[in-house]
């Protein structure tokens, strides 16, 4: 994808979020916040499956980890949400660590079963301990943030705009790894990894960075989720979780920044529009996604590409 087009879709994105933020409607504030919950989580995915080539079934682990850990210390001790909310972000990086070290040096098949291990070894012991996470039944109630003196808006709208902030630094930290010397190698090591490692590159510890880099941001997009719904439940550990994540990933565009942005956004509103009109919304949803991916093979974000392309080629 052309560094034109990322621009294009960055500002577009961008620009329609600060737009909603300040003229939407409290549905639409509702949804684009999810959304760019959504966008944070899929590009920190993307940062795995797009750039290193490592397809993780588990990513999921770290999202709900990161909730869990800042909800209930926010919950049961009563520790400030920004506080309670970076210890989940280092919670679930360390978890990542964990994990990461048993699993960045194994095969791409074995990486990715050993991810979805994982991932479900943590939702079954959110599952089974009732006494700590509330089991299946998960925890309501949490402390709601309190934005009501930011700029004299709404506390909804307020906690819109700290998300839309957060989601920015989160981008810009992935862009700027991206086009490091560091993501030079991660990307190398996708394509060839035994020729970068005969350079002289440890690859498994560069895989191991982006790993929980990844874990970390993923982590914070489930911190921001808890607080979003004022819940906790299990199935933010579970694989489908990440699993829609990286639906996003694939509809929007892999090797893309700003690719899983827009495949959350679409996928979402694919979702709540098919909701709308008819209680089978998973079917219109599934048949959906499944045209985009055989018409558009390499993602939304692809395909505007070949399209802006095509443009350049006629106007010549």
């Amino acid at each position: 994808m052309n560094r034109r087009l990322e621009l294009v879709l960055a500002l577009t994105l961008g620009l329609g979020g600060l737009a909603l933020g300040f003229f939407g409607s409290r549905l639409w504030i509702n949804f684009g916040t999810e959304a760019m919950i959504w966008a944070l989580f899929a590009v920190s995915l993307n940062l795995l499956v797009g750039y290193g080539g490592l397809v993780s079934f588990g990513h999921a682990a770290y999202f709900g980890l990161g909730a869990y850990a800042a909800g209930l210390l926010a919950k049961l001790h009563g520790v400030p949400l920004i506080y309670a909310a970076v210890f989940g972000v280092v919670f679930a990086a360390l978890f990542a660590l964990l994990f990461g070290l048993l699993c960045v040096r194994r095969s791409k098949v074995y990486f990715a079963m050993l991810t979805l291990a994982f991932s479900q070894l943590c939702w079954a012991v959110a599952f089974r301990w009732n006494d700590l996470t509330g089991g299946d039944q998960g925890i309501n109630g949490l402390p709601t943030p309190e934005f009501n003196q930011l700029f004299g808006l709404s506390n909804q709208r307020a906690f819109y705009f700290v998300c839309f902030l957060i989601t920015t630094l989160g981008f810009v930290l992935v862009w700027r790894i991206v086009n490091s010397p560091f993501g030079l190698m991660l990307r190398s090591s996708k394509e060839n990894g035994e020729r970068v490692a005969f350079l002289g590159v440890k690859v498994p510890a560069v895989r191991l960075a982006a790993f929980v880099i990844a874990g970390a941001l993923a982590g914070l997009a489930g911190v921001l989720f808890a607080f979003h719904t004022r819940g906790l439940f299990p199935d933010y550990l579970f694989w489908t979780k990440g699993a829609e994540a990286l639906n996003m990933v694939v509809l929007g565009g892999m090797n893309s920044l700003m690719g899983p942005a827009l495949g959350a956004v679409v996928l979402l509103l694919i979702n709540q529009e098919a909701t709308a009109i008819t209680p089978y919304w998973s079917l219109i949803t599934g048949l959906t996604l499944a045209l985009l991916i055989l018409f558009a093979p390499g993602g939304l974000a692809a395909f505007l590409s070949h399209g802006m392309d095509w443009l350049g080629r006629r106007r010549k």
